[in-house]
């Protein structure tokens, strides 16, 4: 498994907003299932529930390019914003 940690911006998300996350892959390959969680950062008091609602996986060819894209939704299910990026993972 390929893990790469605190990617993306910076956010803050407050209670029930959901962010939405998309990557690429321009090999044209299939890379599996695809893990993405929130991860914390700042204060010692940033803290939460972040939920995964959905991960998605979308393929198209543009120019004899196949790209692989996916996307995914993490919802802030706590009752106090805090502030994320991403951790994605696939099982390659």
């Amino acid at each position: 498994m390929t893990l790469y940690r605190d990617i993306s911006n910076l956010i803050t998300l407050a209670p029930g907003e959901i962010a939405y996350t998309q990557w690429s892959y321009v090999d044209g390959l299939d890379h599996g299932p695809q893990y993405v969680s929130a991860s914390f950062k700042g204060e010692p008091g940033n803290n939460g529930t972040a939920t995964t609602i959905q991960t998605s996986a979308i393929v198209f060819n543009v120019q004899t390019v196949a790209y692989n894209t996916y996307t995914s939704l993490i919802r802030n299910d706590g009752a106090t914003p805090f502030i994320m990026n991403v951790n994605l993972g696939n099982f390659e």
